[in-house]
């Protein structure tokens, strides 16, 4: 049983029952207080990811074995 969810449904971006509108499709770059939200790696991180989209983060990690 998890403490805290972290969801992003079609539209929408839960965080435990706190619910906003994603910002951007897939939840890429999510901001919350100071934090951006990465859906490929489920954690939170200071700086925003440099890629625009998950398909971009996506076809990086082929290219390149990985981030």
């Amino acid at each position: 049983m998890s403490l805290w969810q972290v969801r992003t449904d079609s539209g929408s971006f839960s965080l435990g029952k706190k619910r906003q509108a994603l910002q951007a499709p897939g939840g890429c770059n999510q901001p919350f207080k100071s934090s951006f939200w990465c859906p490929r790696r489920h954690w939170f991180f200071r700086d925003p990811c440099p890629f625009t989209n998950r398909l971009e983060c996506e076809n990086f990690r082929r290219m390149c074995g990985g981030l």
